[in-house]
């Protein structure tokens, strides 16, 4: 079975578009989110619009997530789901 980053591209939009519309919500600049989550501003901003080569890394994943309130079951299920349809 392949586990390759680009099973999961449009998993990893999705994630992206949340971070993006979440901290658009919390009235966060992109500067302000990196300050509080540890992560680059220029990583948030390739995660945002899909841009990351390997998708977003489980660390940038689960500080993104935490700073913005995001269960990170909403982030895991679809790629189970997905991996169970591929296998």
């Amino acid at each position: 079975m392949d586990v390759s980053p680009s099973l999961f591209a449009e998993e990893f939009l999705v994630f992206g578009r949340l971070v993006r519309d979440r901290r658009q919500a919390a009235g966060l600049s992109m500067a302000e989110l990196a300050s509080m989550s540890g992560v680059t501003n220029r990583s948030i901003s390739l995660c945002e619009r899909g841009l990351l080569q390997r998708g977003p890394s489980l660390e940038m994943v689960i500080r993104l997530a935490y700073v913005l309130h995001i269960p990170l079951s909403d982030v895991t299920q679809p790629m189970l789901h997905r991996l169970a349809r591929s296998s």
